[in-house]
């Protein structure tokens, strides 16, 4: 039997939208070629994003250094996913950018499951 987890997608993209707020994941290409490099170019995709901070007992023991932020991240279905080669961006007055350093999808079990969202472990 085949489950339907939209709506808990739809709940989790509720409450982050609720508790976070908007944010972009932006990937950088680079224009022209190896010899003759072009300007890059940005591309984002808007997501409902929240930071959280890790606490102490969660980095002991961990590659979790200090001042690593985790952020939870509701992606629509079908646009960009979070990689270690992405930016979230918050469009804020300070303009703050996170590196993403891990992910972690949360999907339910089994074939062809979609994420209902991310954990991104990321650095300012």
């Amino acid at each position: 039997m085949t489950r339907d987890y939209s709506p808990l997608a739809a709940t989790a993209a509720r409450l982050i939208k609720k508790f976070g707020g908007s944010a972009f994941l932006v990937t950088t290409t680079q224009a022209g070629t190896a010899s003759n490099p072009g300007a890059p170019s940005e591309a984002e995709t808007g997501v409902s994003a929240v930071i959280v901070d890790y606490s102490a007992r969660e980095r002991e023991g961990t590659s979790i250094e200090i001042g690593d932020r985790r952020a939870y991240v509701s992606a629509p279905v079908g646009a960009a996913i979070p990689d270690l080669s992405t930016l979230l961006r918050f469009k804020t007055p300070e303009n703050v950018d996170y590196q993403i350093m891990e992910v972690r999808p949360i999907q339910p079990a089994g074939p062809g499951s979609v994420a209902v969202l991310f954990e991104c472990r990321v650095r300012t």
